[in-house]
C-alpha cells in the first residue's frame, strides 16, 4: 500500500494518468491499477474470504526473488509460494540455502552482477546457484518463464479483468526485483512504456513519507440507493464530522483537510461492489461503470447502497522534485554475458552494464543493456530504449 502511495505521487509529478503498478520483492509480487486522482479503497478478500476493512485494490502472487523453484507430483516445474526469505536466502547468498530460487536463476542467466548487487558489498556465489538448478534439473530460463507467466496473470486481472486496456497504460515497476521482469511483462501485454522510479528497492518506504494523514469512516446501509442529495448527506454528515474531529486532534487544521464521499454500490443479486464518488445520478453512473467493466449493463435491475464511506485527508508531501535535463550518452562500466529475455532459448551474449547512480537526468541508453544499482537491477531488452527523466526515473520505451 505504501508503494502505491509513492507510485501515485510520482505519476502525478510526471503528469501520468492511470497506471499499472508492479512491485516485486523477495517473497511476493503485488499488482494494482491506480486511476488518476485519489487512491481507491476497495472491499478486500483474502483466500476468498471477504474482510470488513477496505484496502488498496491489489492482486498478490507468491512469486518473489526468494521464491523456490520445485517439481510437482507430475514432474512439472513450479515457482513459489514458499520462499527462502532472507535467512538462509537463495543458494547464491552462501548462507546455507541449497534450493534454487528466482534470484539464483537470474544470477546463472547473467542478469545479476556481483559488482552492482548491494553496491558490490554482498558476495554472490554463481557456482552454488548453478548447482541448485542442476539438482532440480531445471534451466534458468525455464524457471524465469514460469515466474513471469504467473505475474502476467496478476497484471491482467487488475487491468483487463477490470475493463482496462493495458496498451493505454504505463507500467510502474519497483521492488528490488521488479526491474528484472518489467520490460518482459510489458512486451507480453502490449504495454508501451515502463517507469522504474528512483531507489526502486526502497520505493515503498518513500511512499510512507508521501502518504497523507487519513481517516476513513464507513456505515453499512444495504438498502436501495437514496435518490436525493439530502438523503445521502444524512448518511455522510456524521461520518465526516467524526473523521475531521480525529484529524483535528492530530493537529491538522480544517483548512488543510480534503474530504471525499464514496458510495459503495452493487446490483441486486450480485457481489461485485463499485466504489463511486458521491454525485448526481449515482444509479446511472453505476450502470455506466458496470458496462465499462463487464461489457453489459441491466438498467432495469435494482441498485443497492452497500455502504456510505468518507475519506478525509490531511496535506500530502510531494517527494519528487524536478531536475535539469542534460542529454548524454553514458559509457558502460563493463560487458558481461547475459541471457536476455529475447535470447532465452539460444545463448548468452556480451551486454554492457551501466551503474544507475551515475545516470543523470537526460541520459539515454539503447538495449540490450543492464542497469545495476544498489537496490535493484533493470533489464533493458534489445528492442527497448531508456531515458532518465527530470525526476530521476528510468523511462523505458518499446521500439
Amino acid at each position: 500500500a505504501a508503494g502505491l502511495c509513492a507510485a501515485r505521487a510520482l505519476a502525478d509529478a510526471r503528469g501520468d494518468g492511470a497506471v499499472l503498478t508492479f512491485d516485486m520483492g523477495g517473497t511476493s509480487t503485488d499488482c494494482a491499477l491506480l486511476p488518476k486522482g485519489e487512491l481507491p479503497l476497495m472491499p478486500m478478500t483474502v483466500g476468498g474470504i471477504p474482510l470488513l476493512p477496505r484496502g488498496m485494490p491489489m492482486q498478490t502472487v507468491g512469486t518473489g526473488g526468494g521464491s523456490f523453484a520445485w517439481r510437482d507430483a507430475a514432474g512439472g516445474l513450479q515457482i513459489g509460494p514458499d520462499s527462502a526469505g532472507a535467512d538462509p536466502g537463495p543458494a547464491c547468498y552462501g548462507r546455507g540455502g541449497t534450493r534454487a530460487t528466482i534470484t539464483d536463476a537470474h544470477l546463472v542467466a547473467g542478469r545479476l552482477h556481483p559488482e552492482f548487487f548491494l553496491g558490490g558489498g554482498f558476495a554472490l556465489h554463481a557456482d552454488r546457484a548453478r548447482a541448485a538448478l542442476q539438482e532440480l534439473e531445471a534451466r534458468p530460463e525455464a524457471a524465469l518463464e514460469i515466474a513471469t507467466a504467473g505475474m502476467e496473470r496478476a497484471l491482467r486481472r487488475v487491468s483487463l479483468g477490470d475493463g482496462w486496456d493495458p496498451r493505454t497504460l504505463t507500467l510502474y515497476s519497483f521492488g528490488g526485483a521488479g526491474g528484472l521482469h518489467a520490460c518482459w511483462l510489458a512486451a507480453r501485454m502490449g504495454i508501451p512504456r515502463v517507469v522504474v522510479p528512483p531507489l526502486p528497492g526502497a520505493f515503498c518506504a518513500l511512499g510512507l513519507l508521501a502518504a497523507p494523514p487519513r481517516r476513513t469512516m464507513s456505515q453499512s446501509v444495504n438498502a436501495p440507493v437514496p435518490r436525493t442529495t439530502a438523503e445521502r448527506k444524512a448518511w455522510f454528515a456524521p461520518l465526516l464530522e467524526r473523521a475531521r474531529a480525529e484529524l483535528r486532534d492530530d493537529g491538522i487544521p480544517a483548512s488543510k483537510m480534503r474530504a471525499r464521499c464514496v458510495l459503495e454500490l452493487r446490483g441486486a443479486g450480485q457481489d461485485a461492489v463499485f466504489a463511486l464518488p458521491d454525485g448526481p445520478d449515482p444509479i446511472g453512473r453505476f450502470h455506466a461503470e458496470h458496462r465499462r467493466r463487464f461489457g453489459y449493463a441491466r438498467p432495469e435491475s435494482e441498485v443497492l447502497l452497500v455502504a456510505a464511506r468518507v475519506q478525509v485527508d490531511g496535506p500530502a508531501t510531494q517527494p519528487f522534485l524536478a531536475s535539469r535535463m542534460r542529454r548524454t550518452r553514458p559509457t558502460a562500466l563493463l560487458r558481461a554475458p547475459v541471457l536476455m529475455p529475447e535470447d532465452a532459448r539460444t545463448r548468452a551474449h556480451p551486454v554492457p552494464w551501466f551503474r544507475r547512480e551515475e545516470l543523470q537526468p537526460g541520459a539515454r541508453l539503447s538495449g540490450p543493456a543492464m542497469i545495476g544499482e544498489y537496490s535493484g537491477t533493470t533489464v533493458l531488452p534489445g528492442a527497448w530504449k531508456a531515458e532518465v527523466d527530470r525526476f530521476g526515473a528510468l523511462v523505458l520505451l518499446r521500439g
